[in-house]
């Protein structure tokens, strides 16, 4: 360890950054590097940049690595967890306007990304917007592998990234803004992910913390936990559509909620109406069946 750099540090920067790029990493000193160098040199004002990195507290090969030089970047060691929640530990610990899903297999490669970024959402009728570039990979243009959110996106759903092992929030913020018509992808800004399962560049990254989370989602199979969370992707959509003061998009899945909020939505508290449209047209059934039983046996 040099220049007492990591410290497990707990307090929120005082200063307000335009951008928090938030960035757990393990056993890839060379990669944070290369990524560090590529923010710095593409980005318009570094000053209003701060770069968030997560190091597990037994990852001894970045532990002895010298960082000093970065300036803009600030590290926090904890104990070994799942990504999604280092995730959602470096954004309580953020101070940026607009936040950024990040990750240390990234380059970033458009010079002025950032005012790019500032000005889309500037552009917008409102900050609930997700904006993301090219990564030059398979997904690139249909999935944000990595993205940009406005804080206030998080503070309305209290969370950062949805928290589990394996947690395909890519999919997740897609899914969500696509529901509320609010996905931006910006192709000609690139950020090249050298992911091995996703790019032909000689130069990603397969080491044993590849192999370990390729292993890691084969047996934990999110794409099926995922199916079994569309309520509370639901949820979100709601919140966020209430926030926003939209409507929140017709689902035949949902026809009967949306329905009867149509009719009775202002005789309901806010608390009342979420719920209302979070009910699938099974669960309504099922609830106005047994409320009929129940009368008739009251006869």
């Amino acid at each position: 360890m040099k220049n007492n750099q990591f410290i497990v540090d707990s307090s929120r920067g005082e200063t307000t950054k335009s951008f928090s790029i938030l960035c757990p990493s393990r056993g890839r000193p060379k990669s944070l590097k290369r990524l560090f160098e590529s923010i710095k040199r593409t980005t318009s004002d570094i000053a209003e940049i701060e770069v968030l990195v997560y190091i597990d507290d037994d990852d001894s090969i970045t532990l002895m690595e010298d960082f000093s030089e970065y300036q803009f970047v600030r590290f926090f060691v904890g104990p070994r967890i799942w990504m999604s929640l280092a995730q959602n530990v470096l954004f309580a610990l953020s101070s940026g306007k607009i936040l950024m899903a990040c990750a240390d297999d990234f380059v970033f490669k458009t010079n002025g990304w950032d005012f790019v970024v500032q000005r889309v959402f500037g552009e917008k009728s409102d900050v609930f917007w997700l904006i993301y570039g090219n990564d030059l990979g398979v997904h690139a243009g249909k999935i944000p592998t990595h993205f940009f959110i406005h804080r206030s996106w998080p503070i309305t759903l209290g969370y950062w990234v949805h928290p589990g092992r394996a947690s395909l929030w890519d999919l997740w913020v897609r899914d969500i803004a696509i529901e509320l018509g609010r996905l931006h992808y910006l192709e000609q800004v690139v950020f090249e992910h050298l992911n091995f399962r996703q790019t032909t560049s000689s130069d990603a990254v397969v080491d044993s913390t590849t192999m370990e989370i390729t292993n890691t989602q084969k047996s934990f199979r999110p794409k099926e936990t995922y199916q079994l969370l569309s309520r509370e992707r639901r949820i979100d959509i709601v919140l966020l559509a209430q926030t926003i003061q939209i409507k929140p998009p017709w689902k035949f899945k949902y026809i009967f909620s949306h329905l009867i909020f149509r009719f009775r939505s202002k005789s309901l508290d806010f608390a009342s109406q979420r719920r209302l449209l979070t009910l699938t047209n099974q669960e309504i059934l099922k609830s106005g069946f047994f409320k009929i039983l129940r009368r008739f046996r009251l006869r």
